[in-house]
C-alpha cells in the first residue's frame, strides 16, 4: 500500500511471504549419521515494513524512513556442531533452528547541498534478532540467542565534492562504515565475537575529457577487524580468525573511448 500526502510525502506500507528451499551440505561423508545429519529443511518469511518518504530543498534533499519486522519459521543459520569423530574439530552446518524474529528500523537521507556538495547518511538499528531456541554441541537447549553477524547499530556515510580546475573536475570522496559488537556463531561465545569498528576509505581524482587519474585509500586507519572467527580453544587450544584487509592505497589512471 503506497499513499502520497502531497508531493513531498509519501508514506507505504508492505507485507511479503517468502520461502526458502531445503537442502544437503555437501562434504566427505564418513558414517550414515553424518549423512542424515547433513540435510535441512525449508524456510519461510514472513516480513512487515512500514515507511515514508520525504522530499524537500526542490527535490535535492531525500529521507527514507522505515521500521520492520521478520519473522522466520524453520531459519537456515549456519550452526557450529560437534564433528562425528572425537578428535575431529567442530564443523559448521547449515541447518534449521525454528523461529526466530527480527525487527528494527532504518533510515537513509541524500542530499545534493549545492551543485558540487553532495552528502548520504544512513543508519539502521536492529534490538532484536534471536534464535527461538537451538542445541548445542552438548546436547543443551539454548534459547533467545542472538543471531550471527547482526549488529545492532550500523552507521554509513558518504561525501563528495566536485572543484572545477581548468577544464577538468577534481572530485574529493570519502565514506564510512560503522559495525557495533556481534557475534560469529549462535553460541554468543566471546572468542567468536567482533568488537565495534569503523572503516574509512578515501579517494581524490582529476577527470578531464576522457582521462582520469585518481589516488585511493581503503581502510585508511588501518582498523584490525576479523570477517570470521572459529572457536577451537577447547580441541586445539586456538582461534581461527580470518582477518579483514588491512590499508590499502593505490593509484588508478583510465581512459574511456
Amino acid at each position: 500500500i503506497n499513499h502520497k500526502f502531497n508531493l513531498n510525502l509519501t508514506a507505504f506500507m508492505s507485507y511479503s511471504r517468502g520461502y526458502k528451499s531445503g537442502g544437503y551440505n555437501g562434504a566427505i561423508i564418513t558414517s550414515q549419521e553424518e549423512a542424515q545429519r547433513n540435510d535441512y529443511g525449508a524456510e519461510t518469511l514472513d516480513a512487515i515494513e512500514l515507511g515514508a518518504r520525504i522530499h524537500w530543498d526542490e527535490d535535492n534533499a531525500y529521507l527514507y524512513l522505515a521500521a520492520f519486522n521478520y519473522d522466520y519459521q524453520d531459519q537456515q543459520v549456519f550452526m557450529n556442531q560437534a564433528a562425528i569423530s572425537p578428535n575431529a574439530p567442530p564443523i559448521q552446518l547449515l541447518d534449521n533452528v525454528g523461529e526466530s524474529n527480527l525487527y528494527g528500523a532504518e533510515a537513509e537521507l541524500k542530499w545534493q547541498l549545492t551543485s558540487q556538495f553532495n552528502i548520504q547518511l544512513g543508519i539502521g538499528y536492529l534490538p532484536e534478532a534471536n534464535l527461538e531456541q537451538f542445541v548445542n554441541a552438548k546436547g543443551e537447549t539454548i534459547r533467545d540467542n542472538r543471531l550471527p553477524f547482526t549488529s545492532k547499530w550500523n552507521v554509513n556515510g558518504f561525501i563528495d565534492y566536485v572543484l572545477p580546475v581548468n577544464e577538468g573536475e577534481v572530485i574529493f570522496q570519502l565514506n564510512f562504515d560503522h559495525q557495533s559488537d556481534f557475534y560469529f556463531d549462535q553460541n554468543q561465545n566471546p572468542y567468536a565475537s567482533q568488537d565495534d569498528y569503523t572503516l574509512f576509505n578515501a579517494r581524490i581524482a582529476y577527470e578531464m575529457d576522457d582521462w582520469s587519474v585518481a589516488a585511493w585509500g581503503k581502510n585508511i586507519t588501518n582498523e584490525e577487524y576479523s570477517n570470521l572467527k572459529f572457536d577451537l580453544v577447547g580441541l586445539l587450544g586456538m582461534l581461527q580468525d580470518f582477518k579483514g584487509e588491512s590499508r590499502q592505497l593505490g593509484v588508478d589512471i583510465s581512459y574511456s573511448f
